[in-house]
């Protein structure tokens, strides 16, 4: 399978998971004890094999010190309209990576729509943690 083909389909189930409508019953029962809120990282430099780097702002669980499963996004738009959205992830247990794609807001490269995206969001993991795509 192609690395444009899995990004496409971990965009998809993405997709899915955030256009899920919320069970009321857990709206309820999540107002009495409400999750802290995240931490924040701002200007998280990832580096690609090329030497480019991209740019994230990362989201997560209050204190978490444990790996996470992370929802990665990227955008070539402003990331502000995400932030409900990464507030969402990280108050349920999950790390959420807003990360300006090649040539947009302070990331590194050339902006070529689509071109770039499927090599610089494949992630292959090492014993270290991982490196980007390319």
């Amino acid at each position: 399978m192609s690395n444009y083909t899995r990004l496409r389909w971990m965009l998809l189930f993405v997709g899915i998971a955030i256009c899920a409508p919320a069970r009321p019953a857990l709206a309820q029962e999540n107002k009495a004890s409400a999750p802290a809120s995240p931490d924040m990282k701002w200007a998280v430099k990832i580096p690609l094999r090329d030497g480019v780097s991209l740019n994230a702002t990362v989201f997560q669980p209050h204190g978490q010190k444990e790996p996470l499963p992370v929802v990665l996004t990227l955008t070539p738009y402003i990331g502000d309209s995400y932030t409900d959205r990464a507030m969402y992830f990280a108050q349920h247990g999950y790390v959420f990576a807003l990360v300006d794609v090649r040539g947009r807001g302070n990331s590194g490269g050339t902006f070529e729509p689509f071109v770039n995206d499927a090599k610089d969001g494949f992630c292959r993991r090492v014993s270290a943690g991982c490196t980007g795509g390319r």
